[in-house]
């Protein structure tokens, strides 16, 4: 399978997150815990795009924002993440 990529975009493997932590992106890099996971690879993906359609700063501020005020499920951006990637939250937690 074929991803898209953004021809900056820069994916690293990361295994030593936390235990309930499975990837970051702050564009253009990509931090993913592993990188076979192509459902967790497509995920930062679109944050990937939602960063620089959002600006990278605008983003963060709006993520935590929402990260605070709504709680993790309820994010904008992870709603649309999983939404577009098809996958359920319990697959990644």
């Amino acid at each position: 399978m074929r991803l898209n990529c953004n021809p900056f975009t820069v994916i690293i493997q990361f295994p030593y997150w936390p235990k309930d932590w499975w990837g970051f992106t702050f564009a253009p890099f990509i931090f993913v815990k592993d990188i076979s996971d192509i459902n967790m690879v497509k995920h930062e993906l679109i944050h990937v795009k939602q960063q620089y359609k959002h600006f990278i700063i605008w983003f963060w501020i709006r993520y935590i924002y929402q990260l605070i005020t709504k709680g993790y499920k309820n994010i904008d951006y992870e709603i649309e993440a999983y939404k577009v990637t098809k996958i359920g939250e319990t697959s990644w937690l």
